[in-house]
């Protein structure tokens, strides 16, 4: 059954999040609130907030307050609504709405789409050097969001898809772009939240293997939902066909599960999230 009833872990998330934009980094001018609400028109604009609820997940599963993951969660948040306004633009996807609204650039503008993208990046580190000024872990941490989101993680991802635009990749290919351009953000979700929770190294090692496998089980899946609907995108539906991506889809969740059995603390919340995903088709 498709459900997504995660609201008493995230409601307290988005106050949060909300009092980032507010509180911890206003704007400084009378003439940026419009700025301002352009950036929050996107990061509010209904998304199941999968990323955020993976990092306060990945907490409990490490036995730790939800709370000391919402800096991390608010960060990748904000560096995933950055790259969803850039890849709606004109001279990218061009897409005309997202989530049932019209997109960022069709209400605001092709201009201040642009900055707001590159606003909410730019906040996104703040926060984290903010939040965890005092943490013994954040150059560490900085240094791993900053590589999921860049050239060695999704914006890599994403101009591997660009350049292979003009004719469909090999498997190979394809399954790296989507190691890049969707894993990568996922996984420092599980990977970073272990950083911040002080987890030892085992337990480090197991969230980053779940974490590359939840990554490209969330990107299969929507290859699935795509090809269901029509899009001749480039996908593993569309490659393999859908029998043989379905399998792969329940391998990846099977392990999944499998590695997070090898937690000791509370992973209920987190294999619910595999298997929400892999109910999404």
């Amino acid at each position: 059954m498709n459900t997504w009833d995660y609201s008493s872990d995230l409601e307290p998330f988005e106050k949060y999040l909300s009092a980032v934009l507010s509180t911890e980094a206003p704007p400084p001018h009378k003439d940026l609130f419009k700025f301002w609400e352009g950036m929050e028109y996107s990061l509010f604009g209904g998304g199941k907030r999968f990323r955020p609820l993976l990092c306060i997940l990945t907490a409990k599963a490490l036995g730790k307050d939800p709370t000391v993951a919402y800096p991390l969660a608010a960060a990748i948040e904000m560096i995933h609504t950055y790259s969803l306004i850039h890849d709606d633009l004109p001279c990218l996807d061009n897409d005309d709405e997202r989530r049932g609204r019209p997109t960022h650039h069709k209400v605001y503008g092709e201009d201040m789409a642009l900055l707001a993208g590159d606003a909410l990046q730019s906040l996104a580190f703040f926060v984290l050097a903010n939040d965890y000024k005092d943490h013994p872990h954040l150059s560490t941490l900085i240094k791993s969001v900053a590589l999921a989101a860049g050239p060695q993680g999704m914006v890599g991802g994403q101009v591997l898809d660009m350049l292979a635009n003009q004719e469909a990749p090999i498997e190979e290919l394809l399954k790296k772009i989507h190691e890049l351009k969707t894993g990568a953000l996922i996984s420092i979700c599980v990977r970073g939240t272990a950083e911040v929770c002080l987890a030892s190294d085992s337990e480090k090692k197991l969230c980053k293997e779940f974490g590359d496998k939840l990554g490209l089980a969330f990107q299969i899946s929507d290859d699935l939902q795509d090809h269901q609907e029509g899009e001749e995108s480039k996908n593993f539906a569309c490659l393999v066909g859908p029998e043989k991506t379905k399998d792969w889809l329940r391998l990846l969740s099977k392990e999944s599960h499998g590695l997070l059995d090898q937690m000791t603390g509370d992973t209920s919340g987190l294999k619910s999230l595999v298997e929400f995903n892999l109910q999404r088709v």
